[in-house]
């Protein structure tokens, strides 16, 4: 069962009046152990080290995106869906081409990307 704390993060609704998360189930960072909102994103600092290593323990961390064809940047370290730009499969955060894929590799993604992102209805 994870751990449910309420959000002491305020933010403005859309009537301008101060409104906060309320309770939710909060993630932590493995590798920072800092614990954040899962509604607002903020950091929550009223978090104590008894309820960290229970977070740690029942693994309530955040959620990775599993985005269709994700491949790892060997320059910026993201893990994002690759873009096809000038028919040269490249990373959308630094937009350099990705070196280390294997040419098959490239080819199944430049045809694949094409349609992956569609609904299908």
């Amino acid at each position: 069962m994870a751990i449910s704390i309420a959000c002491p993060n305020t933010y403005l609704d859309h009537n301008n009046k101060q409104r906060s998360c309320g309770v939710m189930e909060p993630v932590m960072d493995p590798a920072t152990s800092k614990v954040y909102c899962s509604l607002c994103g903020e950091e929550l600092t009223n978090i104590n080290h008894i309820q960290k290593i229970t977070m740690k323990a029942i693994k309530q961390f955040p959620i990775k995106s599993t985005a269709t064809f994700s491949v790892k940047c060997q320059v910026c370290q993201k893990d994002l869906q690759p873009k096809i730009v000038q028919d040269q499969v490249v990373c959308p955060a630094c937009l350099r081409p990705h070196q280390h894929l294997s040419e098959p590799f490239k080819i199944m993604l430049k045809a694949e990307l094409k349609t992956a992102n569609k609904e299908i209805i």
